[in-house]
């Protein structure tokens, strides 16, 4: 068999601005049942929000950053990592990043089933743009659930300010977009039961 058939296993859940990543991780601890699900809010602050000077009023413990670049979330960097959050949040989690140029081209869709049919959650950081052929978004970096594999198609849950959404792609074109945002894949593994 060559698909994973998940359907529909996260509840969709509006992301707050600069939050996607929170968002994501809202979904997949509401998956697992966790009974204290953080706020965006106080997950994007673990995850070192830096935000535009207009939001300050909206996030008032978020650094202030001018350039496109320093805004959002940094799970990647150790002081603010997914890792930390977990553990300092008491978590059952423990997160592996796999940069996608790691992966050999032909393996993508192994990876990807073997983790899904595994019980794994798995986020990708993606350009926005790339994913969704809007040229006025390519360089809007995101991240996205994969919720479902097969044969060629992924099914992708897409955090959103007005509206989060389930989009159906090609494999290529997720990989297009991770490759564009210089990126790759964020395990998820759930390491103990509540």
């Amino acid at each position: 068999m060559n698909s994973a058939k998940i359907q529909d296993k996260y509840y969709l859940i509006n992301q707050l601005k600069y939050c996607c990543v929170p968002a994501v991780l809202q979904m997949i601890f509401k998956r697992h049942k966790i009974n204290h699900i953080l706020d965006q809010k106080s997950i994007a602050y673990e995850l070192g929000l830096v935000i535009p000077e207009y939001l300050k009023d909206e996030f008032p413990e978020a650094r202030i950053g001018k350039e496109p670049s320093e805004l959002g979330v940094f799970p990647g960097n150790k002081e603010t990592s997914l890792n930390l959050l977990f553990e300092k949040c008491n978590l059952p989690f423990r997160e592996e990043f796999i940069f996608l140029n790691e992966l050999c081209p032909n393996g993508i869709n192994d990876f990807l089933l073997k983790n899904l049919t595994s019980d794994i959650d798995i986020i990708a950081g993606v350009s926005y743009g790339v994913l969704t052929n809007d040229t006025g978004k390519i360089e809007t970096m995101h991240v996205v659930l994969i919720e479902y594999l097969w044969n060629d198609k992924v099914q992708l849950v897409v955090p959103h300010e007005e509206k989060s959404y389930r989009l159906i792609v090609s494999l290529k074109a997720l990989i297009n977009s991770i490759k564009y945002a210089k990126d790759g894949f964020w395990r998820i593994i759930r390491v103990r039961n509540e």
